[in-house]
């Protein structure tokens, strides 16, 4: 008779058996946009945000000037760890509450995992969620999780927001600042990691902002005017800006002010990349203009796919520094100001 005892360690580390890794996983926007259905009319009254807006959670009226906001996000282990790996996960779902505006209030885990792993390691990494989710002030009500291939987890996550603090990612203005408060290259270090070349130092710096609350950049920004926001996720910093800009506007984008994770420079002329990234250069290429610009940072670093990324905040240009210092005092040390809303010209993007 064969054992059928569960063995207490995966067969595989996590990020061997795993096919992408965190946010990088994503369907590109080309396939989204072909995949949702357009002419779909919502038949419930109350909806403010919804599928169709491109933004980064669904929002409903409940009561009158009160909304709730909608999100799901689901990742695959960027790391082998599987508490870090829950860590992650989390931050990166409570993430697109924070880029409404919202306070995260309940959250439901959604997980696919190995039938011949031991249930330790997904308890695990639902213990390193949690461990999120009540830093964000919300509560872990329950959640689903099924067999796989490869394993999987994220949540859904409920939050709560005052019609007048609703932040849109498509409404920014002219002469606005962009603000941006985290170093990317997250998408690069994750592949190094996988591919069992990543520096530890590389690794660890990697890892300390992909588990980081955008909490404390959504508290500090609720008392400032914010014209647009966003989390740079899976479709990178260009991905993500060609979003806010959408049809209306172009900016500048001074990338001489940009924080590249260490190591990132070094992975890529190894040839390393993830599985979206070309992709997602694809889906700017055509809109961006780098007539005037040194390549000192490459395009596709700045279409890498981030895991829990920095917000992105389209804001008056008034009293900047005062923003800045604020954020920076909140543990976001690497905020800068990037760019600048301009007319829309011919590009979307012009590169400085």
């Amino acid at each position: 008779m064969k054992d059928s005892k569960i063995p207490n360690k995966p067969s595989a580390a996590l990020t061997e058996i795993s096919k992408s890794g965190g946010c990088s996983g994503k369907i590109s926007k080309q396939s989204l946009r072909k995949i949702l259905p357009r002419d779909y009319e919502n038949p419930i009254p109350g909806l403010v945000v919804g599928f169709k807006d491109f933004d980064d959670a669904a929002v409903m009226e409940f009561d009158q000037k009160k909304y709730l906001v909608s999100t799901v996000d689901v990742i695959t282990p960027p790391v082998d760890d599987p508490d870090i790996f829950g860590k992650i996960a989390a931050a990166n779902a409570l993430s697109d509450v924070y880029a409404m505006g919202g306070h995260p209030i309940s959250c439901l885990n959604i997980a696919g995992f190995p039938r011949s792993w031991s249930p330790d390691i997904l308890g695990k990494i639902l213990r390193g969620a949690i461990s999120k989710i009540e830093e964000a002030g919300a509560a872990f009500v329950g959640g689903h999780a099924i067999h796989d291939e490869q394993p999987w987890f994220g949540l859904s996550v409920n939050g709560k927001l005052e019609a007048e603090n609703l932040w849109r990612n498509c409404t920014p203005k002219e002469g606005d600042v962009l603000i941006f408060t985290k170093p990317i290259g997250s998408g690069y270090i994750f592949s190094a990691n996988k591919a069992k070349i990543a520096e530890a130092a590389h690794l660890e710096q990697c890892i300390y902002w992909a588990q980081s609350l955008n909490k404390g950049a959504c508290e500090v920004m609720k008392n400032y005017t914010v014209h647009a926001a966003t989390d740079v996720t899976g479709y990178g910093l260009l991905g993500h800006l060609m979003e806010m800009l959408s049809d209306k506007y172009s900016c500048e984008l001074y990338t001489e002010k940009l924080h590249i994770l260490d190591g990132v420079m070094k992975y890529r002329e190894a040839g390393l990349c993830t599985s979206i990234s070309a992709d997602n250069l694809e889906f700017v290429q055509q809109h961006i203009d780098s007539e005037d610009y040194d390549f000192s940072i490459p395009i596709d670093v700045l279409s890498d796919p981030q895991t829990n990324g920095g917000m992105l905040f389209s804001v008056p240009n008034v009293k900047v520094s005062n923003v800045i210092e604020r954020l920076r005092e909140n543990g976001y040390e690497y905020t800068e100001i990037i760019g600048l809303i301009i007319p829309k010209k011919n590009a979307s993007i012009y590169l400085k």
